[in-house]
């Protein structure tokens, strides 16, 4: 493994932060954010289905989505332009820390890259003025098992950022928490 690259588990178990170095040059600079050999346990064999780019104006809030049973999505998430404020919500029922969230901010500038295993939600809000996302996924996105938690249900008490959010009508009108896990 690269010594430049190191790997944090959240208080969630097997959801990962991994840091990695930036190189520059008279050119620019390079950074790796995902290889199989130094991924977490969990992802090392994982097949990569779908890559996604969202982009997004300041407190645009994304989420909190999860994938049903049918399609289980690991998910590694990176903001490669911005700045966003990341929550990952644990909804594996048979979990210590089930309905509970770890959160992340993750700066373009700082090399960070999210790994979240299947049987979780997860959702952001923009932080900069604008951000680009890029999501590596184990399947593709399948809207009838993707679903959505309302990002402003009372029981997970996500701390937004405050201001004027923008949130498309789908996640406006998530579900509660307890509408999915009664």
């Amino acid at each position: 493994m690269n010594k430049s690259i190191t790997f944090k588990e959240s208080s969630l178990k097997g959801v990962f932060l991994r840091k990695s170095e930036i190189h520059f040059d008279e050119r620019g600079l390079t950074n790796e954010w995902f290889d199989s050999i130094s991924a977490p346990v969990n992802f090392n064999n994982i097949k990569i289905n779908q890559l996604i780019t969202a982009k997004s104006k300041k407190n645009v809030i994304r989420g909190i989505h999860f994938s049903g049973i049918k399609n289980p999505q690991f998910k590694i998430v990176r903001c490669i332009d911005g700045i966003i404020l990341d929550f990952v919500v644990d909804l594996r029922t048979d979990s210590n820390t089930f309905g509970k969230y770890d959160h992340f901010i993750l700066d373009s500038n700082k090399a960070e890259t999210l790994f979240i295993p299947s049987g979780f939600g997860h959702g952001y809000q923009v932080l900069s003025k604008n951000a680009v996302v890029v999501y590596a996924l184990q399947t593709n996105f399948h809207f009838e098992d993707e679903y959505v938690i309302n990002p402003f249900d009372i029981k997970l008490d996500l701390p937004w950022q405050k201001g004027k959010y923008t949130l498309s009508k789908r996640d406006s009108g998530g579900k509660n928490f307890d509408e999915y896990f009664h």
